[in-house]
């Protein structure tokens, strides 16, 4: 069992040093000062809890019924029917919250008279630089021929893919390419180009 605090600029870039600390020492007081962690499992047993996770298991599963009488999540994403899902939740929710229905601290509760903002964290060009003079030193040195043909393998499985071969999981061959010195880049870049659906405002070419 975890907690994950996230930075409170996260959504907008790279955690800053400041967003991190605070996120980190919020676990900290949850973890030192509550004794919470001294309970194996705090809500073990209660029915309450048991129904909700029994709900969200129900719900969960309507959905991936769904997705598989599509013909799978590609088909589904292809479709537009995925975007339709997570576009529908979304606009469900922002009403409950201009409603008041659902309560957003800081945004529909105690706001502050003034907006405050937030300085996003911006890389060091130097850091930059010296990452990029590693990728072209690494990408030089690694073995090229693995290479090439791991990223062939891995193609070949994202085009099954495409295609509603679920026999054919796309991890066996990411880690074989990683294992040959494919990047994160490369393999995204792949994924573009085979399934069309990766969004390239993610994409990071290294």
């Amino acid at each position: 069992q975890a907690m994950e605090i996230p930075g409170y600029d996260e959504a907008l870039a790279i955690p800053s040093e400041d967003a991190a600390r605070l996120a980190l020492r919020i676990q900290q007081v949850v973890g030192e000062e509550t004794n919470v962690d001294k309970v194996t499992d705090p809500l073990g047993g209660s029915y309450y809890v048991e129904s909700l996770t029994a709900k969200v298991e129900e719900r969960a599963m309507a959905l991936i019924e769904k997705i598989e009488e599509k013909g799978g999540f590609v088909r589904a994403w292809e479709s537009g029917y995925i975007r339709s899902v997570i576009e529908t939740s979304a606009r469900k929710w922002k009403e409950k919250v201009n409603s008041g229905k659902q309560t957003v601290i800081g945004v529909n509760r105690y706001q502050m008279d003034e907006e405050q903002k937030i300085p996003l964290y911006k890389i060091n060009p130097e850091t930059e630089r010296i990452q990029k003079e590693r990728d072209i030193v690494y990408k030089k040195e690694r073995d090229s021929k693995s290479h090439e043909m791991a990223m062939k393998e891995l193609e070949e499985t994202l085009s099954r893919f495409k295609d509603g071969d679920n026999d054919h999981s796309l991890i066996p061959s990411m880690i074989e390419a990683a294992r040959c010195g494919a990047t994160n880049g490369d393999m995204a870049t792949l994924m573009k180009k085979r399934l069309g659906w990766v969004n390239s405002a993610v994409l990071v070419p290294c």
